[in-house]
């Protein structure tokens, strides 16, 4: 327990869910193991809300830990949101780009801290002219299943025997699915036994529409190699998983892609290693510093303007402009870096306890009190 006590209020999205909402549930766990008295209220950026039952118990409660005065306010928000209060006011954030110049940026020099999750975060800040103090405290991760029973999940039989690749995130322009479907048929032959499994969401479309179109995309893709008249076909899980039930994807399968435009920490792929997987991600993200050599395959990738497909679902948010750069894969690396991953494939020996130790609530929690002491 802490000697000097402090009340912390904690504002963040922890009943969302989505990777946003499953984070900010793992930093309020952390907060929960430093004795430091912890009080948590929701905020909302975005329609997709948890069920209560999946919510842990220690974080409802903790909703009903009304203190009468507070010393410190973490807000786990958006920079446009970021508030002055009379208390010492630490932001929580996720950083993506680089060369930030925005209004809505340059509300983070109200805070009196920031904490981010990786150094490549910390420097894309500083370079974008950020005077507040930067800790960099590292990223919560669970990977327990809190149900086993509710975690049973199965693949086709027909890929017992094969080398799988797979990724989970949501199907948005960033994320970059499709490149990780175009690299994989353009390296992999139908007599290898290989697969690439996708377990995704498109917001908007129910989970039949959502797998309608992704096959259609794949098949696209296809089309356009021309070279090759016979392809694996990808399977895609767009059903609503558990929690649980993602772990459990994790330890069905063999190798986590992604081939994301921009990332933090992707919380997928350090699930992955937690689970003994390696890690195929592009230099330009920022768990790439906290994982052994050995255990990941690097993407080489360029920086390019923010350029949205859709900038309209942007609103009225002035980050992720095209001033702002985000690093690009390149698709022959990504091919690389596969077929390097399936070639090593009985060779590869990850310590996942290691991992399992270092995004580990207990570990992130003493980061915490580090930085708060």
């Amino acid at each position: 327990m802490q000697s000097n006590n402090k009340n912390i209020l904690f504002l963040g999205p922890y009943r969302q869910n989505d990777g946003w909402g499953l984070a900010a549930r793992d930093y309020v766990r952390s907060l929960l193991t430093t004795g430091h008295n912890i009080h948590c209220q929701p905020v909302y950026m975005s329609n997709n809300i948890s069920p209560a039952q999946e919510i842990e118990s220690d974080i409802l409660a903790s909703e009903n830990n009304t203190l009468q005065t507070y010393d410190i306010v973490i807000q786990n928000v958006l920079p446009e949101m970021v508030c002055k209060t009379h208390l010492y006011n630490i932001g929580l954030f996720y950083i993506e780009n680089d060369n930030f110049f925005s209004d809505t940026i340059f509300n983070l020099n109200l805070l009196d801290e920031i904490w981010v999750s990786s150094n490549m975060e910390r420097n894309s800040l500083l370079s974008a002219g950020i005077k507040t103090p930067i800790k960099v405290i590292g990223h919560p991760v669970v990977t327990k299943p809190h149900n086993k029973s509710s975690s049973n999940i199965s693949l086709p039989k027909l890929y017992n025997d094969y080398y799988k690749f797979y990724f989970i995130g949501e199907h948005i322009q960033r994320k970059n699915i499709k490149d990780t479907i175009l690299a994989f048929n353009l390296e992999f032959d139908t007599t290898e036994k290989v697969a690439l499994i996708i377990k995704t969401s498109i917001p908007g479309f129910d989970e039949q529409t959502a797998n309608e179109i992704l096959i259609k995309e794949s098949v696209n893709i296809k089309q356009k190699i021309r070279f090759k008249q016979s392809f694996h076909k990808e399977l895609f899980i767009t059903n609503r998983l558990t929690n649980d039930q993602l772990i459990n994807l994790h330890a069905l399968c063999d190798c986590f892609v992604t081939t994301s435009y921009a990332e933090a920490m992707c919380r997928p792929a350090a699930e992955a290693l937690c689970m003994g997987n390696p890690v195929i991600i592009s230099k330009g993200i920022g768990l790439a510093e906290y994982v052994s050599d050995d255990d990941k395959f690097l993407i080489e990738s360029y920086k390019q303007p923010v350029l949205l497909n859709n900038p309209q679902e942007m609103g009225a948010l002035d980050i992720y402009n095209a001033n702002e750069q985000w690093s690009i894969p390149c698709i022959n690396s990504i091919r690389e870096q596969m077929r390097l991953a399936y070639n090593k494939k009985h060779k590869i020996n990850i310590n996942n306890n290691k991992y399992t130790k270092q995004f580990s609530i207990q570990n992130i929690g003493k980061a915490i009190c580090e930085a708060i002491a």
